[in-house]
């Protein structure tokens, strides 16, 4: 019955509409954060893209019309072949597919910055900071990306409690001490001749590392008040 394929069609393209809206600017926003955070851990010339595939893309009004084209062929193969069910993301590098062009660590690169990308969006929209977990982040990455994601999650202050489980304490206290050593390194290249650090600054830091008992004196009100400045 063509009437009551248009009544059903009709109220399926206001959602369809909006679905399709939504995701627009859900997988922009997304990608935005996940380019970020790919830059940051991987070398240069490498151009990530995260598009949205949808036969709604160009007119999200469109459902009805899509619908009445392919419903002959439809109803041969049993269900429906377009509208927003249909939607995906093309995960590219360089304009080509990753599951195809992209090296193991770039794959697993990508894997990374996508679920780095997921955990910021999540905490944007909940105003809460999820609990990070890096399962086997060291297998197929070189030295140098593994050193920029831990530097990336131990020192940009986006990201809350973490785990990273692993077989080799080597990599981790590896890494640890070089997260450390980058942190006395700003701290020494903030002072000049005439501008110091705070000591509660200082504290605070040694205090996230877990060696608080390495600062004999405890009294940061003293230290605001011109106290002892390192």
């Amino acid at each position: 019955d063509p009437g009551l394929y248009m009544a059903v069609e009709l109220a399926m393209s206001r959602s369809a509409a909006y679905i399709t809206r939504a995701r627009q600017t859900r997988v922009a926003e997304l990608t935005e954060i996940f380019t970020a955070f790919y830059s940051r851990i991987a070398s240069d010339g490498e151009i990530p893209a995260m598009p949205l595939r949808s036969h709604l893309a160009d007119d999200p009004d469109s459902l009805p019309i899509l619908l009445d084209e392919t419903r002959r062929r439809d109803e041969i193969v049993g269900h429906t072949s377009v509208g927003p069910h249909r939607d995906d993301i093309d995960l590219q590098l360089n304009g080509m597919p990753v599951r195809r062009a992209a090296s193991q660590g770039q794959c697993k690169t990508y894997v990374i910055a996508l679920r780095l990308a997921q955990y910021e969006f999540l905490a944007r929209a909940t105003k809460m900071k999820p609990l990070l977990l890096l399962d086997d982040i060291f297998d197929k990455l070189d030295a140098g990306r593994v050193r920029r994601i831990m530097a990336l999650v131990g020192g940009s202050g986006t990201f809350g409690q973490i785990f990273i489980p692993d077989t080799n304490r080597k990599h981790l206290d590896e890494i640890v001490a070089d997260i450390e050593a980058r942190i006395a390194e700003l701290i020494l290249s903030a002072q000049d001749n005439t501008r110091g650090v705070e000591r509660p600054l200082v504290e605070n830091i040694i205090r996230q590392m877990g060696s608080a008992e390495d600062i004999s004196e405890t009294d940061p009100a003293a230290a605001r008040r011109g106290g002892p400045r390192i």
